[in-house]
């Protein structure tokens, strides 16, 4: 049976990741695991939906849901088939916690993500026709790769520390096994595996 938490993990997250992260695996590893999942895959799937410019040919409300049905099935293949593969490449690197304290480590990476998803939804509120059209102009354009630039690096930086408490790694083991880990996801989507794309 789960215990209950002494303070906050979501909050906690932001200010003491390591304590936090400590926290979750202490009392519930599989704690918002899926809902955060689910959330940054949708982030990532109206990323790619401008990228792609969707809004050209379909309505903002139809990518919206095709990004929320996505989203299910993006992070179920992320926390269960790619969280498999870190969590054996971890243990090349002496790692020895269960599954469920990767899975926790991958999910709990992706919250800085949130902080973009809520500028996405800023966007639809005020030029919802524009949201998925990728943009052209230079300064537009720029902005755009800003506000998902910093969520990416926060949740790269999370990844290491989480991995490292989830795993007891130390913290060359743990940038090596993700450095690992990023290399086969990026072989597997230059062989067209789990490569995202509408078109």
């Amino acid at each position: 049976m789960a215990e209950p938490f002494s303070e906050t993990p979501f909050l906690l997250i932001w200010k003491n990741p390591r304590k936090a992260m400590q926290l979750i695996l202490a009392s519930n590893p599989r704690y918002l695991n899926f809902s955060l999942a689910f959330v940054t895959s949708i982030d990532r799937l109206l990323f790619q939906a401008n990228q792609e410019s969707l809004g050209i040919h379909h309505d903002y409300i139809q990518i919206l849901g095709l990004c929320v049905l996505g989203g299910l099935v993006y992070a179920f293949f992320w926390l269960y088939a790619f969280g498999a593969i870190l969590h054996c490449m971890s243990k090349l690197f002496g790692g020895k916690a269960p599954f469920s304290h990767t899975r926790a480590a991958l999910a709990w990476a992706g919250a800085p993500e949130l902080l973009s998803l809520c500028v996405w939804f800023a966007l639809l509120l005020f030029s919802p026709e524009d949201t998925f059209i990728k943009m052209t102009d230079g300064t537009s354009l720029l902005f755009l790769y800003l506000i998902m630039f910093i969520p990416t690096v926060w949740s790269l930086g999370l990844s290491i520390i989480n991995l490292q408490e989830a795993q007891h790694l130390s913290l060359g083991k743990a940038i090596a096994n993700w450095l690992l880990f990023w290399a086969c996801f990026l072989g597997l989507q230059q062989l067209g595996i789990f490569e995202v794309r509408f078109y």
